[in-house]
């Protein structure tokens, strides 16, 4: 059976009647002060998980600074010391930290290898096959 009750739009409720009563859960006005208290718990109970204030900040530099966050965020969850989604966050920043690493440690030996075979540069030519093995 159909919820007796209309919405606020005046449309009728599509929601299931409970068992032996004419209105759905969200109508039902002997549950009106058991709703208001659930919203009012609702804001409360859900808060974000974050880290405490006095955690102290990470460095992300290098490969060894974002496998040690990767170990401690481990042992934080599998201990419950640290929530899940929060643990879920942590990675996909060292993801990003990796990347950024990989993409700068790129970039330097471009740079270096650029720097090789400019200076190598004679005349407008490439000096010769032995030389550039050196």
């Amino acid at each position: 059976m159909k919820c007796q009750a209309h919405r606020s739009d005046g449309r009728p409720c599509k929601a299931k009647a409970r068992p032996g009563r004419r209105w759905c859960i969200f109508h039902d006005p002997s549950m009106t002060q058991r709703g208001r208290e659930a919203r009012s718990r609702g804001g409360s109970t859900h808060k974000a998980t974050v880290l405490p204030e006095s955690t102290p900040d990470v460095s992300l530099r290098s490969v060894s600074d974002v496998v040690a966050l990767v170990e401690a965020t481990a042992n934080q969850v599998r201990t419950g010391r640290l929530a899940p989604n929060v643990a879920n966050c942590v990675g996909i920043l060292c993801q990003v930290a990796l990347k950024a690493i990989e993409g700068d440690a790129l970039e330097r030996r471009i740079a270096a290898l650029e720097e090789r075979a400019a200076s190598r540069h004679v005349n407008g030519r490439y000096g010769s096959l032995e030389a550039s093995m050196r």
